[in-house]
């Protein structure tokens, strides 16, 4: 893709017009002709573009985070750590140590150094777990925190009984807060399904991702990238 290009139209777009004082920023993340996330590469380039172009504005605080938080998010997977380190704190100029969109933030920066320090990550995000208890209000503090559980205990740590209670409880919360037949909700039975491949249930394993499967084709379509990603793990899911 012509990176360049893609900027300068997200900068163009009517939709950039503030509303409420706040920038519209989707198109910097999304795919304007399928509406679907930018992703790998060219998501991290989209969002060090958002950044370079947006860092001296006043921003409203909010459009700030999304804005250098998701580029030090991406960083950080990438192992870029001194880069991302400014950009955490410029992200969180303002915030309150228990408002949401730290927390948000603090849980997505455990996930993302599982990459050098799986067991660091672990005691980051366990440390975050009282917190994430005194300010969530919908459920969506909570669904983030077992989902980062989840991957560093499973994927990172290859502790798959515990993983499997967080992985469970992600996909009991996802619904609720996202919509039953929702891209985030029908995402979190991956999840769910390699757990329980990893410790020996591999039939039900089979048979979450197989429902999960038929909703997406039905609600997405055969070949949205969510469908995919459920087809490919029920092609290849395997036991321990």
């Amino acid at each position: 893709a012509h990176v360049d290009c893609l900027a300068e139209m997200a900068a163009r777009n009517p939709s950039m017009t503030t509303v409420e004082g706040r920038l519209m920023l989707y198109r910097w993340f999304e795919c304007a002709i399928c509406y679907q996330d930018f992703t790998g590469t060219l998501e991290l380039e989209m969002k060090r573009r958002a950044w370079r172009r947006y860092r001296d504005a006043p921003l409203h605080s909010e459009d700030r985070h999304r804005v250098l938080g998701g580029v030090a998010i991406l960083l950080r997977f990438n192992d870029e750590d001194d880069a991302a380190r400014p950009l955490v704190d410029a992200s969180m100029r303002g915030l309150a140590p228990d408002d949401p969109k730290r927390l948000i933030h603090e849980i997505q920066c455990a996930q993302a150094l599982c990459e050098s320090d799986p067991h660091a990550a672990l005691r980051v995000a366990t440390a975050l777990g009282p917190r994430v208890a005194r300010c969530d209000r919908n459920g969506w503090l909570r669904f983030l925190f077992v989902e980062c559980l989840s991957f560093v205990l499973g994927d990172s740590l290859g502790r798959y009984e515990e993983a499997l209670l967080f992985a469970a409880e992600a996909v009991e919360l996802a619904p609720a807060i996202f919509g039953p037949e929702s891209c985030s909700a029908l995402h979190s039975h991956n999840a769910h399904a390699a757990c329980l491949a990893s410790t020996g249930r591999v039939d039900e394993a089979r048979a979450v991702l197989a429902r999960a499967l038929a909703t997406a084709t039905r609600v997405l379509g055969a070949d949205h990238r969510q469908t995919k990603k459920l087809r490919e793990a029920l092609e290849t899911i395997t036991g321990p």
